[in-house]
């Protein structure tokens, strides 16, 4: 493991035609509750988490999407592919009102709220883990802070996918790009599909 991303994980940074054609279906559905074209991101991120003493090194990390270059205006998408725990899925939301205070508190620098050593202890006290049937799915402002909880007695695969509104896309004059050693920028053919799902 190295900061949370395991081998495993990578081998599905690209996936096959057939895994797409489910993928855009799914798209389509998750369409009907956004109630708007959106572009989405052409692969989701396959996440497979085990008990591991290695975890607590690296979790709780509270966070936003937006502290590693995403634009403020995405929807997460989070999709569990195992039933969950007693105690859930191991993965933690903060609510909306928290999260916005936490970047108001710190005038936006998130550089100023990665370094927050407090941040971590606070928002483990006011995040709920997320526990609902096996077969839903989870849509939320990227905005709140969320993380992924270490896990005791069982493993958890899930999907997490980002989609972004046209309408907001397609206005915005701000560049954001990924902090990652790519450095994607999140725009139609390079951090999205070139097309957006009402146009595929």
């Amino acid at each position: 493991m190295k900061f949370g991303i395991n081998k495993i994980s990578t081998f599905f940074y690209e996936m096959g035609t057939e895994f797409q054609k489910i993928y855009i279906a799914f798209l389509k559905e998750v369409r009907l509750f956004v109630k708007e074209d959106f572009y989405f991101q052409n692969t989701p991120n396959l996440r497979i988490q085990t008990p591991s003493v290695n975890a607590f090194k690296f979790y709780p990390l509270y966070h936003s999407d937006i502290f590693f270059g995403h634009p403020p205006c995405e929807l997460n998408i989070w999709i569990p592919l195992n039933e969950p725990s007693k105690e859930g899925y191991g993965f933690a939301i903060a609510p909306l009102e928290n999260s916005i205070n936490e970047f108001k508190r710190h005038d936006y620098n998130i550089d100023k709220i990665k370094n927050d050593k407090s941040l971590n202890k606070r928002f483990n006290n006011i995040s709920s883990i997320q526990n609902f049937d096996f077969g839903n799915y989870i849509l939320f402002d990227c905005r709140k802070i969320h993380s992924t909880i270490p896990l005791i007695d069982h493993s958890r695969v899930s999907l997490d996918i980002r989609v972004v509104p046209c309408s907001i896309l397609n206005k915005m004059t701000t560049e954001y790009v990924s902090m990652g050693r790519r450095k994607v920028k999140y725009i139609p053919s390079e951090g999205y599909n070139s097309k957006s799902i009402d146009n595929i």
